[in-house]
């Protein structure tokens, strides 16, 4: 039977990346992404598992994996995140990191 997961990741007031959510190496890893004050990418960091070092996440072509601004208010599905430990979502890019004006809660959710 498979062992379905949500989590909350929440990017506080003036900052630009959530909290962890725990997803144990789920398989299917999909985010749920309102629509934000401030319009921005979505993109993600990642720990393997084991824990350890966080990592931003690119695809097998050496490109930022992101979800582009002004779409949000859609579910997405995102490959590159099963098999991880944990993961964090950020406002912009690893190089331009963009602050939300208000707190910003995005679901992360999938299958073990």
């Amino acid at each position: 039977m498979d062992d379905r997961f949500d989590g909350r990741a929440t990017i506080a007031a003036s900052g630009s990346l959530s909290d962890a959510v725990i997803i144990e190496s789920g398989r299917v890893v999909n985010v749920a992404v309102p629509t934000w004050t401030d319009s921005a990418a979505i993109t993600f960091q990642a720990q393997a598992p084991g824990g350890g070092s966080w990592f931003d996440v690119y695809d097998e072509l050496g490109v930022e994996v992101q979800i582009p601004a002004s779409t949000h208010n859609r579910i997405y599905s995102v490959p590159a995140l099963a098999g991880m430990y944990a993961v964090k979502v950020r406002s912009g890019t690893a190089g331009a990191a963009v602050n939300q004006t208000n707190a910003e809660t995005i679901t992360v959710f999938g299958v073990r």
